[in-house]
């Protein structure tokens, strides 16, 4: 028989609907996504170097389905554990541990409700014998007036990590045409240590195409402190 357990969001729920009026952008939003992805898989490097036998890289995939009116973040992290669900749903619970990137406990629900109404995880937590499945849906809270909501056990999978996808994204909420261009390179520009990191490698993909940054070519040539010339001939790097 299936263990599954409730967790309660109750001082959440207003503020989950206050979050669809938030004043905020694309790139902050999708940025906490990867941030808790990025945080989960540097905390648990070591242990993930050696379930993938050295050759571990941190893969995280965003893909909009403007159609569809959802989007879906995949990374292959460490998941989330069983006694961090609760946490990860109520706003302001911050995590334990934080020394990396998420620090506050508010970004992943603000980024959910403020672009959708409808936010379901599926996670297989690192060294777990199973997974666990939630949904948190603000019409159906709104409904039932109860934010007591299920965590549902699901099998294993291969490999840890996490799966998260919000629906009933509102039209203006969904980037289309230059604004997809735009959250491209913001991300890009927000992440490039990460992408370009050797040791701990970092992968992202945005709708099938993975995120490159080139570090802009830097101007080395002399100093020239005024309209007269040259203060001398030795070159300097401008960064």
């Amino acid at each position: 028989m299936a263990d599954d357990f409730n967790v309660d969001i109750t001082p959440s729920v207003t503020t989950y609907e206050l979050y669809q009026i938030a004043s905020y952008t694309h790139w902050f939003a999708i940025g906490e996504f990867i941030d808790n992805s990025i945080t989960s898989a540097f905390l648990n490097w070591e242990d993930l170097q050696k379930l993938y036998g050295g050759k571990y890289q941190l893969n995280i995939e965003i893909d909009f389905d403007n159609d569809g009116k959802t989007l879906t973040i995949v990374d292959n992290a460490a998941g989330i554990a069983r006694d961090e669900i609760q946490r990860a749903l109520r706003a302001g619970e911050p995590p334990a541990d934080r020394s990396l990137l998420s620090v506050h406990g508010v970004g992943m629900k603000m980024s959910s409700f403020w672009m959708g109404r409808n936010l379901n995880i599926k996670t297989w937590p690192l060294n777990v014998s199973l997974g666990y499945e939630v949904s948190v849906d603000l019409d159906e809270i709104k409904r039932t007036k109860s934010a007591i909501t299920q965590v549902h056990e699901i099998p294993k999978k291969q490999w840890p990590g996490t799966v998260i996808t919000l629906s009933k994204i509102n039209d203006e909420k969904l980037p289309k045409g230059t604004g997809v261009a735009k959250l491209k390179l913001l991300l890009t520009s927000m992440y490039r240590l990460y992408l370009t990191n050797t040791e701990q490698r970092v992968n992202i993909k945005f709708n099938g195409k993975p995120l490159v940054f080139k570090n802009p070519e830097i101007l080395n040539v002399p100093f020239w402190p005024d309209r007269e010339g040259l203060l001398n001939e030795v070159s300097v790097r401008w960064e």
